[in-house]
């Protein structure tokens, strides 16, 4: 009886220490793997919005050219009905 709770005490001592050791190993991986996901989450999050960005202003330039046409045409209206010349 004696031998086997010395037997137990050899062998449960160190695989103690074995268990905290990889407890301890899994539990910094685990913070790692959500550090590093919640930087995937960021920069997932900065691109869609830059790529938004993009085509803001894409669409915002469109629309700046499509006035600039018209506000030549009407300037041009106004010169040749004020018979001013000017360079086409």
């Amino acid at each position: 009886m004696e031998l086997d709770h010395q037997i137990l005490l050899a062998v449960g001592i160190p695989a103690a220490g074995v268990a905290i050791g990889l407890i301890r190993y899994f539990w910094k991986k685990e913070k790692c793997f959500v550090i590093m996901q919640e930087t995937i989450n960021q920069l997932t999050k900065n691109d869609g919005d830059s790529s938004e960005t993009h085509n803001d202003f894409d669409y915002r330039l469109t629309e700046i050219e499509k006035r600039q046409q018209k506000n030549e045409i009407y300037l041009k209206l106004l010169l040749d009905h004020a018979k001013i010349k000017y360079e086409k």
